[in-house]
């Protein structure tokens, strides 16, 4: 009987260290996926931020001159 005890911790020792290595991987994997979306998201963040730049400039080139404020009455 405790031979099979032994055998059966052997087994389960053995197979929860495959599971243990099997979720390392997969949060390698994962990780690598993660920064591959984080770097795809911020390079698009880059051009959006270009493009609202050179919109804005260009609004500010073909806008009239901004009215000046009245005095303010006493």
């Amino acid at each position: 009987m405790a031979g099979q005890f032994l055998q059966l911790r052997d087994e389960m020792r053995g197979e929860c260290s495959a599971v243990r290595a099997e979720i390392r991987d997969g949060d390698a994997a994962l990780g690598e996926e993660i920064r591959r979306g984080d770097e795809e998201t911020r390079n698009y963040m880059r051009v959006l931020h270009e493009e609202v730049i050179a919109r804005i400039a260009t609004i500010g080139e073909g806008g009239s001159p901004p009215k000046p404020k009245p005095k303010a009455r006493r």
